[in-house]
């Protein structure tokens, strides 16, 4: 119409349009929780806290470079075992190597790798048990 001003469209981020798109919605989508709400990333952020599942994943990511972090011929002798209260314990096959690692500075070395992984940098300790598993 002629004399009325035309309304701006609202600035969104890609996500947001994509969203709106595939959902069919209008408006801003991704803004902060209307009052009285909140957001599911809080509620499942406590959920898996208290299932134990966000120290699973972190430890998944462990597994999944360990190889990366301490090479191709120690993997299969010194194994992550589980991750707790932000230390992570690992599983060597011999108290041989359990020594070699505490004593030539190996062990500082992991823990700096393993802090550099993505998520994993308040993780503090690095303690070692002999034996299987």
């Amino acid at each position: 119409m002629a004399g009325m001003p035309s309304k701006k469209p609202e600035k969104r981020d890609s996500r947001e349009m994509v969203f709106a798109e595939r959902c069919q919605v209008e408006g801003p989508v991704f803004g902060p929780a209307p009052k009285g709400f909140v957001r599911i990333g809080e509620v499942l952020g406590g959920v898996m806290n208290s299932m134990g599942l966000r120290e699973q994943g972190r430890f998944s990511r462990v597994q999944g470079e360990w190889e990366k972090i301490v090479g191709r011929v120690l993997a299969p002798h010194v194994v992550p075992d589980r991750l707790e209260r932000r230390v992570l314990f690992v599983r060597v096959s011999h108290p041989g190597f359990k020594m070699e690692l505490q004593g030539s500075g190996m062990l500082a070395e992991m823990l700096r790798r393993v802090q550099a992984l993505p998520g994993l940098g308040d993780v503090k300790e690095i303690r070692m048990v002999v034996g299987a598993g």
